[in-house]
């Protein structure tokens, strides 16, 4: 059971069980050559990551660039390889795709904010266990210049603050809350009191589950102007 908390394959199998969930999550495949390849070749773009780790540690985008040559992205590094072999090269070796489970998955086009991706950190919360799960808080992350995940972020911001900056205030708060809240709903077995979900928005307004954290931080939230947030976060842990 502990593994489940913290393996992004098995997280996935998981949610993927949940109808209502379907549409949000990003396709997802255990990690091979063969499936890297096939979905590459298909959508051009694809994140590879291990599935186990914390604070973005290993995400790498792969981007097919034409003309047989292919860029990667991890952390603010970004390089272009000629030929496949190079970048197999790299995934097997380097990378170490073959010391450890990965999975190859869907790059989502985050929307931006000043050029920079962003995602939202939602904390869904109960009581105890067997209570009802409440979103306790948003924040949103936005990516340092030049990196591709949000955990290395320039800024915190506010849900409403962010969704005008982005222009995509036509996303609604709760469109984010129900997609957090049926994820928090459908992993019942996990008998933990708190989740952070890291959400994703498209750039044409899509809403989509990134990652589910079951030892969130809420130290983001101290960023927030709205000090309540954090307060309300710190009287749940204590109950």
């Amino acid at each position: 059971m502990k593994r489940l908390f913290t393996e992004k394959w098995s997280q996935y199998h998981l949610l993927k069980t949940c109808s209502g969930l379907s549409n949000h999550l990003p396709e997802t495949l255990l990690y091979t050559e063969n499936a890297f390849w096939s979905m590459l070749e298909r959508d051009k773009k694809v994140i590879v990551k291990p599935c186990t780790g914390r604070l973005g540690y290993g995400v790498l985008q792969v981007s097919d660039a034409g003309d047989n040559r292919y860029d990667y992205h991890i952390e603010n590094q970004h390089v272009t390889e000629s030929g496949k072999e190079q970048i197999a090269y790299f995934l097997n070796n380097d990378y170490a795709c073959k010391n450890k489970r990965c999975i190859v998955q869907q790059a989502i086009p985050l929307a931006k904010i000043d050029g920079c991706p962003f995602d939202i950190r939602v904390m869904v919360q109960r009581k105890r266990y067997g209570c009802p799960w409440e979103v306790t808080g948003k924040a949103v992350k936005v990516a340092m210049d030049g990196y591709i995940v949000t955990n290395a972020s320039k800024m915190i911001l506010p849900f409403e603050q962010a969704m005008t900056a982005a222009s995509l205030s036509y996303v609604a708060e709760e469109i984010v809350d129900y997609v957090a809240l049926s994820a928090a709903r459908h992993l019942k077995r996990w008998k933990v009191n708190k989740l952070g979900l890291d959400i994703g928005i498209d750039d044409t307004g899509n809403v989509w589950i990134i990652e589910v954290n079951v030892r969130p931080s809420i130290g983001i939230f101290t960023f927030l102007e709205d000090k309540e947030i954090y307060k309300r976060m710190i009287h749940y842990n204590k109950r």
